[in-house]
């Protein structure tokens, strides 16, 4: 009895230490850091989201990077499990020693504003490590720093000075990077919008957006393309191989520019317009829309020899929101949806019999870059036609496929159709209501689809409250194409 009272003390504490190894060696992640080789997109032409709030992943062939608050990390797809993307052995991915860990940016949050792979790199948008603190005078560059995922290693491809300029009487003007969802890579080319910025203050609290541009950063030389205007507000649209199409909004008025509102607003104390006061510039703005409307002008810009050509103009519209059809909101009657080869998706929004206009009274066109032709293949009044989000808020997958929602009158109905502009074939998929979910192609990989599956409450699955999952589902070509929804292989990030 004694020396089996003797074994049982013996072992329990061994179970606790190789729990304890088990679990510690769970969270360092997989040993050594090792990342399944051919971790690059599969297509160069495709576009991939590297962005948004740490809510999307950018999308290898055999590895998905995201961040995760200060870390870098990647998913595993055939193991399901995620790492952190970190070589060093009995890292506690804590602090700057570890080779994934970015600390904070100047408003005290992480400074990672997206991650995307290409080729044999992952490469991390960074607004620089300042630990909240800010300095008008030595204002912290932000980045584009290459990792190599074999070993840790870091290098800076771009730098951006934030101080642009000193201008009399209007304080420092740097340039910060805000809207850090709009980050994509697409052939080689980093895209990523900026915003000018007035701090006449001694905090960055302090500061007033001005104006806005759009940089591509070559991912192998660093060198920079800068599209864009200090006058209007201007927004990529589209990437593809060779071109990218832009948009600038102008309104319709004599408006003021950022500038001239508040030179205003600072010699008198408030900026009078439509009968109304205002001392915030969106406020402003978004009466103007309202009162006069907006111009836009779409743009197409030549990689290869820098010149831009004017594709056409589309006035604003106002529309009742899908979520709520009391509530009005701005839109381009006609846009730049997405892009594939030459081909251009032009989605037009079209009035019914007393002049209004709805979001599901649609026609969808393909504008040929090459010829100018422009050919319709999708008109309803009960229609939508949603982004592909993965693929950076296209309307075209990698593949040519385009999405296609049909409602049913009665709203009982809503059906998946993908028309592919290639084959030119339109074909129906499924209903939601019959599947019991909507599942939506964002992106092409491993042959199939991958995308995310929606519940019938229009939330992403598994999403309660104010928590949306990170999770993808994949589906064959083969299989989505039949409806066969049954076969959709389910991956949750975090």
């Amino acid at each position: 009895m004694k020396n089996r009272k003797k074994r049982v003390k013996i072992i329990i504490p061994a179970v606790i230490i190789v729990l304890a190894a088990a679990a510690l060696l769970f969270f360092l992640g997989r040993p050594g850091g090792t990342v399944p080789q051919g971790s690059g997109v599969v297509d160069p032409n495709a576009v991939s989201r590297a962005g948004d709030s740490d809510s999307f992943a950018s999308i290898g062939e055999n590895a998905w990077f995201y961040y995760d608050g200060h870390l870098v990390k990647y998913y595993d797809p055939a193991l399901k499990k995620s790492f952190v993307l970190c070589s060093r052995s009995n890292c506690l991915h804590t602090g700057k020693n570890c080779e994934a860990w970015f600390g904070n940016d100047v408003f005290g949050e992480s400074a990672i504003a997206g991650v995307a792979a290409e080729g044999n790199y992952v490469y991390v948008m960074s607004t620089g490590e300042t630990e909240g603190s800010f300095d008008r005078e030595r204002p912290v560059n932000y980045q584009i720093i290459r990792i190599d995922p074999s070993d840790g290693t870091r290098k800076v491809v771009a730098e951006f000075n934030n101080k642009m300029y000193d201008k009399p009487g209007d304080g420092k003007e740097y340039l910060i990077n805000f809207d850090c969802g709009n980050v994509y890579v697409c052939n080689g080319i980093m895209w990523f919008r900026t915003q000018y910025m007035s701090t006449p203050g001694e905090t960055v609290n302090d500061a007033d957006v001005r104006w806005t541009q759009n940089i591509g950063v070559d991912l192998n030389s660093g060198k920079t393309i800068n599209i864009g205007s200090r006058d209007y507000e201007c927004r990529i649209l589209t990437m593809g191989s060779g071109y990218v199409t832009y948009v600038h909004d102008e309104y319709d008025d004599t408006v003021l520019m950022r500038e001239e509102f508040y030179e205003q607003l600072t010699e008198k104390g408030r900026v009078e317009y439509n009968g109304s006061t205002y001392n915030d510039y969106t406020d402003f703005l978004n009466a103007v829309k309202r009162n006069s409307g907006v111009t836009s002008k779409y743009y197409l810009y030549h990689l290869n020899d820098g010149t831009t050509e004017e594709l056409f103009e589309s006035k604003t519209v106002q529309v009742p929101a899908l979520f709520d059809p009391s509530v009005l909101i701005q839109e381009s009657r006609k846009t730049i949806f997405g892009s594939h080869n030459d081909l251009l998706l032009i989605r037009e929004y079209l009035p019914d019999g007393k002049g209004e206009y709805s979001l599901r009274h649609i026609r969808a066109s393909l504008y040929n870059i090459k010829d100018g032709s422009l050919e319709q293949f999708f008109e309803s009044e009960n229609g939508y036609i949603p982004s592909t989000m993965l693929d950076g808020l296209n309307g075209i997958l990698a593949d040519g496929s385009v999405i296609i929602y049909q409602y049913s009158e009665d709203g009982s109905k809503t059906e998946d159709w993908v028309y592919n502009v290639e084959t030119k074939e339109l074909r129906y998929i499924a209903a939601k209501e019959d599947v019991g979910y909507s599942f939506r192609p964002e992106g092409i990989w491993n042959g199939g689809f991958i995308g995310t599956v929606y519940q019938l409450n229009g939330f992403p699955e598994g999403a309660h409250g104010d928590y949306f999952p990170m999770s993808y589902a994949w589906i064959s070509r083969e299989d989505y194409l039949s409806g066969n929804m049954n076969a959709l292989v389910r991956y949750k990030i975090k």
